[in-house]
């Protein structure tokens, strides 16, 4: 399946902030879904998940990533 598109990303101290966005997602049941699975095909473990009515946020912790403190 396609994976939902990646409307920004942030990053700070160990977390990154990934918005995915759409403008059909208060009557598609599937895209919360479709985000949640292409997270785990790249191994990745939401600490948080935020959803409007027309995107959803997904807080990842960088836990044993290089990243900048």
């Amino acid at each position: 399946p396609d994976a939902p598109p990646v409307a920004c990303v942030a990053s700070r101290s160990g977390i990154a902030a990934l918005r995915f966005a759409s403008r059909t997602m208060r009557v598609d049941p599937g895209f919360l879904p479709a985000v949640l699975a292409a997270l785990d095909a790249l191994g990745g473990v939401p600490d948080l998940v935020v959803a409007s009515e027309v995107g959803v946020t997904v807080a990842v912790g960088l836990h044993g990533a290089e990243h900048d403190t």
